[in-house]
Order: C-alpha cells, then sequence, then structure tokens
C-alpha cells in the first residue's frame, strides 16, 4: 500500500518537468510520512473490575507539573481531572460548563485552563478540563477533547495503545471490520447497528462502559425483541440511581457490519436518548477487547483487527 501510493505521487511530480529532483524527494518523504505512520506503542493498565483503560500522561500546569494516570474514555465530551490534580496544578477556574459521561449522562462542573497535556509522545495545549471524583491513584480521564485530534489504536489483547497523526500501519494484523460512524453531540460516536427484530439503533463506542455485555439498550429500543429469562444481572451506577440491569441472551446484534453471533444485551430501565431520530445505547467492552480497535475521527472510522493474518491453510479453505 505504501509502495502504491508513492509510485502515484512520483508519477503526478514527474509530470512538472520544472520540479527541482530534490524537492520532489522531500515531498514525497513528507507524503510518506504523512500517509502512514508506523504506531509509538505505550503500555496500559486495564482494571479486572471495571474494565478501565488507564494510561500515563503529563498534565502541566500555571505552577508546576505531574506525571499522572488517567482513564482513557472515548464516552466523555471533556478531560476531566481530580480536585487535588487541579489545586496542585494550580489551573485558572474558566466558568461553568457541561460534561457529557457514559450513557449521555450530562453533569455541571467548573472547568479549568489545562495549559498542556502529555501523553504517548503527543500534546495539546489549553484543554478545558473538567473536575471530578476519582478512585484512590486515578488522577482523571482523557476524554474526546484530546483524543479526537488523533488517530487512536488501543491493542486490547497486548494492554498496549498509541497515538497517531497519519493513518495506522497495520501490517501484521488481520482486518476484521471497518465501521463507518456518525458524530453526536458532545463528540459522540455513534455507530449504525440493527437488531433481530429489524430494529435500528446507534450504538455508542463507549470505552469506559463495562456493561456486562455486547451492548446496552433501554427499555423503549427494543420492542418486537423476543426475551427469554436473564441470564444475569449487572450492577449499574449512574446519575439516574443504582440498578442491577438484566443481561439477556439475543441470537445476534449487528454493529455495523460486525455481527455478533450470539450475543448479550444488558437492558436499561429507562427511556432512550434518540440521535438523528434513532434510539441510542451502548457498546460494551466486552466486544471490545477482542480486538485491535482503530478510532479515526478525522476520517469516521473505526476499524477493529485480529492480532494475525490467516494463514495460508485458512485462506486456501476461503478461496475453495
Amino acid at each position: 500500500m505504501r509502495l502504491k501510493t508513492i509510485a502515484i505521487l512520483l508519477g503526478a511530480l514527474l509530470a512538472v518537468p520544472c520540479l527541482p529532483l530534490e524537492l520532489t524527494a522531500k515531498y514525497l518523504q513528507k507524503q510518506s510520512q504523512k500517509t502512514f505512520d508506523a504506531p509509538h506503542f505505550a503500555s496500559f493498565d486495564y482494571t479486572s473490575i471495571s474494565h478501565h483503560i488507564l494510561v500515563k500522561a503529563c498534565a502541566h500546569g500555571s505552577a508546576a507539573e505531574k506525571d499522572v494516570t488517567l482513564i482513557l474514555d472515548t464516552g466523555t465530551n471533556r478531560t476531566t481531572l481530580s480536585p487535588e490534580l487541579i489545586s496542585l496544578l494550580k489551573l485558572p477556574r474558566l466558568g461553568p460548563s457541561t460534561t457529557i459521561g457514559t450513557g449521555g449522562v450530562a453533569a455541571q462542573s467548573s472547568v479549568y485552563d489545562l495549559p498542556e497535556l502529555q501523553a504517548n509522545g503527543y500534546k495539546t495545549d489549553h484543554l478545558r478540563a473538567g473536575t471530578d471524583e476519582f478512585p484512590r491513584g486515578v488522577d482523571g480521564l482523557i476524554g474526546m477533547d484530546f483524543l479526537k485530534q488523533f488517530v487512536v489504536v488501543l491493542d486490547y489483547p497486548h494492554r498496549r495503545w498509541a497515538l497517531m497523526d497519519g493513518e495506522f500501519d497495520d501490517v501484521g494484523l488481520r482486518e476484521i471490520k471497518s465501521l463507518p460512524f456518525v458524530r453526536g453531540n458532545f463528540d459522540k460516536i455513534f455507530v449504525a447497528s440493527l437488531l433481530p427484530s429489524g430494529a435500528k439503533v446507534y450504538l455508542q463506542l463507549d470505552t469506559g462502559a463495562d456493561i456486562g455485555a455486547d451492548a446496552m439498550l433501554h427499555e423503549d429500543s427494543i420492542a418486537g425483541l423476543k426475551l427469554g429469562r436473564p441470564i444475569a444481572k449487572w450492577g449499574l451506577q449512574d446519575a439516574t440511581g443504582d440498578y442491577g440491569v438484566p443481561v439477556y441472551p439475543i441470537p445476534w446484534i449487528d454493529i455495523g457490519d460486525l455481527r455478533i453471533k450470539p450475543a448479550t444485551i444488558a437492558v436499561h430501565p429507562t427511556s432512550s436518548p434518540h440521535f438523528d431520530e434513532l434510539p441510542t445505547g451502548l457498546i460494551g467492552v466486552q466486544v471490545l477487547e477482542r480486538y485491535v480497535v482503530e478510532i479515526n475521527s478525522r476520517n469516521r472510522f473505526v476499524r477493529l483487527f485480529g492480532t494475525r493474518h490467516p494463514s495460508s491453510r485458512e485462506a486456501g479453505r476461503k478461496r475453495r
């Protein structure tokens, strides 16, 4: 793929006779670096209870800087820090604002000017950071205000992650599916999905959503779907209360073009928020953790990879 791209660019450049060879070489090098990116992976911790991705970062304030541990959360629109960290860094308060967390729950919070946040070799300046309480050993979370500026690769099987400016060089991986997504309010990532009843829903890709099932839906979005007895109850706490959310088996669910068969759904006992006239739900981390996941916010797609290419025997069987 890389050689093909360079060949196309070279053909176009050679058609311009007045372009110096030195500039041609520099242009090709720049384009190659821009289009493809060899990822620099850093390890992450994966909590066994809440299934949160914990990454290392460095937060810079006007008075100090500190190495921090942050939850990587694609379901939250705003990077959020603990009150203790905000006090240590002496961040100036900008005023009140709304932060959208897991499941679309809105919370009012003060926002602060974070001069610089560095993570895995990349940085952003002057994020409007919110504040909230976090468990011991966690200093906050990285939200979509930071993550959407890069291509994010989450290698769940090997507990590592990468940020990139260009396309992910996926050598050594086997692509399973490429899922286009639409961006909702507050930078939510929605993948069009289908239930066995024929009902269409938007499922949000949320790395912070440990829901004990492949997907979480609301009661009003499962009309026409025949459910048997629940196979489990999953503890869930949000702004509307504490629930033992029932988990049901279903024949399948299509998340974009990815069919999960059989599948499980957790059913939340509330009405669903809607986006573009369709009910919404969540993709569980129980799906994501099976793959290497590339999130490309610029081009609006998510790619899922296995950790190896199919063997020649497998490929031959498919051809026959």
